[in-house]
Formats: structure tokens, sequence, C-alpha cells
């Protein structure tokens, strides 16, 4: 049988929190560096504000580390040194969210409140969690999986109430890092960071950074180190926070039509909710007095969302790769080949459900969604040159459609050239004017996403683009790497349609650019997962299958 992670979990954690405890900068002076409230930028503002990034970074000691008992591999008080120190670098992270009286926008103050670091311990060995993955080869080792780890990871990150009240959301802490040590001496670190502070390109930056200050305290034999210094320091003030207009400029910059943005009174949180509590959610927690922002309670709970982990291997990634590229008028990438493979082939599963619940061919194709949603980082040189160390959000969400009888019959190739075309539609001087235009708005709780979330679709965030493992050794020369980066599956984050991207692991040295093999956490409706798993082309180009 397949692993996989729901929306329900019943099942008791061997993981135990002893404690919770605040961490405040090492040198309380940074935070005379910044001005409160700290203003977020436009980017950041429409994030919602209580959707966090969420990543759990495993480590197994090595042979050597467990010959020595007196040698843990991440002791705790070089952690919160280090995180501590990281602090003085990223000071605004002590603060709470708050929303602006005038605009509504998200904003941080009570600076110096202190990040969270939670201490527990898995009275289980690391290894005792590892699984034959069912994409593996029948005769391949046992390997740890994000599924395996307890609670599907969860249990290794601090615990998040699905509480989005303003109360809630303006009293939690901006981050908090669960340090879990297991039976053998492995440690897991899960780290969560509010996401209307930074994308996943600043998040590994920051993970970077406090591995970084880890090493060097390890360097240092924990003796005192008052100038501890990060190589490169991030840059951490939002593009565009303090742009000001006059009422003329405001005036004429309203008058702009952004293709990814709309004003919408209603705003779409039942979306990011867990399905089966999307009534209950309170539509204050973005900041609108609208009512009709949360749905009704329905009859009947809607079906579980289901996340699954589905590994592609490079031979069956370049396979469809070279399917998308037949006959193709321009570059295929494999993120094209990829993302059109499994957007087609999730609709097709829906159109199904639709019809076998009694729709027509034409009421079902009009029922379920065509739309494609993914991210794009705008940090470049050719976008909106930021610097490389830049750590808020730099992210843009275009989304397009494909006819619904050409998502559901077009070749691969039709449908990759699409997403080719759709993922760069957004140009420099469009996004400059979308980020005036939302600037401008005098209620930025009113600005959304275009994407219709609320109407299903496809969503793609591709985390593939950057080495989630690349400096995060704890050891000398960058040894003790992770042996397991992953995103859970979180009940915030089980949205149907919700796919990530992620490396099967570190980067192998003189690779000379092979094509890896990639992980596709994928979360979908659990009626969909049983038509996917009886559709023959969906893993049509997998060479090795394990019976599920």
């Amino acid at each position: 049988m397949s692993e996989a992670a729901s929306t329900s979990s019943g099942a008791s954690s061997p993981v135990r929190v002893f404690s919770r405890e605040p961490v405040h900068c090492a040198d309380a002076s940074s935070l005379s560096h910044l001005s409160s409230p700290v203003r977020l930028g436009p980017l950041d503002q429409i994030v919602l504000p209580f959707v966090p990034i969420a990543v759990v970074f495993v480590y197994r000691r090595a042979v050597a580390e467990a010959q020595n008992d007196s040698e843990e591999l991440l002791p705790l008080g070089r952690l919160r040194r280090a995180l501590a120190r990281l602090l003085d670098y990223y000071p605004h992270l002590t603060g709470r969210v708050a929303f602006n009286a005038a605009d509504k926008a998200p904003q941080i103050d009570r600076l110096g409140s202190g990040a969270e670091l939670l201490v527990a311990q898995c009275d289980q060995p690391l290894d005792s969690f590892a699984v034959a993955a069912p994409d593996d080869a029948p005769d391949a080792p046992v390997r740890l999986t994000l599924l395996s780890l307890p609670g599907g990871g969860n249990n290794l990150l601090a615990p998040f109430a699905l509480d989005f009240s303003p109360e809630v959301i303006c009293s939690r802490p901006l981050l908090t890092v669960q340090h879990t040590r297991f039976a053998c001496g492995g440690v897991a670190l899960g780290v969560r960071l509010l996401h209307t502070l930074c994308d996943a390109d600043g998040f590994f930056q920051f993970a970077r950074d406090l591995a970084e200050l880890c090493r060097k305290l390890k360097a240092a034999g924990g003796a005192p180190q008052p100038a501890l210094q990060l190589q490169h320091p991030p840059v951490t003030r939002s593009f565009m926070d303090d742009l000001a207009m006059t009422d003329e400029e405001r005036h004429e910059t309203l008058k702009f039509k952004p293709t990814v943005y709309a004003l919408n009174p209603e705003a779409p949180i039942a979306a990011f909710a867990p399905s089966a509590d999307a009534a209950a959610v309170p539509a204050a927690a973005v900041g609108t007095d609208s009512a009709a922002a949360v749905p009704v309670a329905a009859a009947s709970p809607p079906p579980p969302v289901v996340g699954r982990v589905l590994r592609f291997s490079a031979q069956e990634l370049a396979a469809l790769k070279a399917e998308a590229s037949e006959g193709a008028q321009g570059p295929v990438t494999t993120f094209d080949a990829l993302s059109a493979h499994l957007w087609q082939s999730v609709y097709r599963a829906r159109r199904r459900l639709a019809e076998s619940a009694g729709l027509s061919a034409a009421e079902a194709a009009a029922s379920v969604s065509n739309e494609f949603l993914t991210s794009v980082n705008y940090r470049g040189p050719s976008r909106l040159d930021l610097p490389e160390r830049y750590f808020p959000n730099v992210i843009f969400a275009p989304f397009f459609a494909l006819p619904p009888g050409q998502l559901a019959d077009a070749p691969l190739a039709t449908v990759a050239a699409a997403v080719h075309a759709g993922v760069r539609k957004l140009g420099r001087e469009e996004a400059l004017q979308s980020l005036r235009w939302v600037a401008a708005q005098p209620d930025k709780s009113r600005v959304r996403l275009g994407f219709q979330y609320e109407k299903g679709g496809f969503l793609v965030s591709q985390w593939t683009r950057f080495d989630m493992h690349a400096g995060m050794g704890l050891g000398d020369d960058g040894a003790d790497q992770p042996v397991l980066v992953s995103t859970p599956f979180t009940p915030i984050s089980l949205v149907d349609g919700l796919v990530y991207y992620l490396p099967t692991g570190a980067a192998t040295p003189g690779s000379g650019g092979v094509e890896q093999g990639q992980d596709v956490n994928l979360a979908l409706s659990e009626p969909a997962w049983h038509v996917l798993d009886k559709d023959e082309r969906f893993r049509r180009h997998r060479k090795v299958k394990r019976a599920l």
C-alpha cells in the first residue's frame, strides 16, 4: 500500500516535547536598528497572515560520533546560542504580527517578544523509521521517508493550532524551532517561519545561516565567541516597504489592471483551511468584515485530502521530457514536462469523478477547474534585480488555463508548451506596476491573487530550483549533512491540488548537471487518488513498479 498522509490521524506519537522557551537576540541592541512597527512590502502583504513555511531537517549520527557518547550531533546549548546570535541578523523575527489600523496591512510589532525553541525526545532510534518506499526498486534498501517519520514529520514541528482568529494570529511566535533527539543520537530540526515574512528562497537562506553559526560554535569548542559573524549578512528590509505616493499618483496607479491580483471582499481563507473544518474558520482572520468569506456548513463533510510522496526517477523525468518535446516549437524544461503531465492527469481524474457522480461530459467539463498556478522567483537581474541575500518574499504567482477539451485530450507537448508560456508571461514592468497597485490600495485585506482557489485547480511550488541540503551540514567542512529535508503535509497545506517538487537528496558532486530524480509531494482528494491509482497512463514511464 502506498504511503499517504490525510487530514486526520489517530496514531500516538513517540515524540515527547519536554520544554518550550523563548529565544531573544544575543545582543539586545540589535533591536535598536528597527523602527516599530516594521512595515512589510507589497509582496509580503498579499500572503495570508496565518500561512507558515515548515521544513524538517533530519540528521543521522555518524559512526565515529556514535562511538563517543559524550559528543552529541547538535547539543541543545549550541543550537540555543546559534539561534540567539542569528536573531541579531533577523531581529524582526522576535516580534509578532499586527494589522495596520489605516490600511489593514500586516506588519510586525512587539519586537523582542522572542522566537520559540522546543526541546523534544523520540524514544526510538532514527533508523527504526526506515521503510521500503513504494516507488523504489523491490531490492532497494530501506530508507527514511517523509511519511515514515513520526506523524508524517508533523510531530517534529512545533504544534500549530488551527485557530485563525486575529487574537491567535497576532500572538503566535513568527519563528519556532523544534530540536528532537532520537534514541540513537540522531537529530531533527523542525523549523517553521511565517510565510508573510519570506518565501522558500529566504527560508532556506535563514536555515543555512543557522547551520553556519552552529558550525562556527562547534569549531570554537563551545567557548564564548561574542564576535561570531555570518560570512554574508542578510538583507531583511522589504522591497517597496516605504513607497510614497501623492493623491494624484495613487489615483493613477489604481487605474492599472493587474493580471495576477484582484480585489475581492471575500478573502480566500477557506481554500487554505482544512477541508473538514472550513466552515468553522472566522472571516475576521484575514481582516475582512464580510461574513460571506466563509462557507456555511455543508450537509456532509467533503472527502479527506490525502498527501502522497511520489518519487520520479531521473529516467522517468527524462522520458516525460522527451515525450513533451515531440514536435515542440520551442524549448521544453523538465518542469514544463512534469507539470503538464501531473496537471493533465489530475484534471482527467477529476472529470472522471464528476461523470461517475452522474454529470454529463459537458457538465463535468464545466464543473472541474482547468486553471494552473505556480510560484516564480523574481529576484534575478532580468526581473526585480534584488540583492542575492534578500530574505523577504519575491514570489509572483502567474496562473493560466487551457480549454477543457485540450487539457483532457491534447498531446503532452501541447500542454507542456502552455505551461512554458504561462509561467513566463509576467514581465518586469508589469510586475513593478502590480506592486505599486498593491501599495496604493487603501484596504490591503481586499487584495488577493486572481486565481480562484475556491474552484480548485492545480497549484505548483518548485523547490527543486535550489539545493535544500546545501550549506546545512553541522560538522567541520560541511560534514554531517542532513539525510532528509522535506516539508510535511500539515493540516494547513493539505489543499486539494497543491504539489511541491523537491530534490531527492543532496546534489552529487561531479554529476556534471546530470538530471536528478524528484520527489513530488502531491495532495489530492481521496477519491481522485483512487482514479489515478487505476490510470495506467499516470506512471507510464516508470520502469520499476511495486505492488500497492
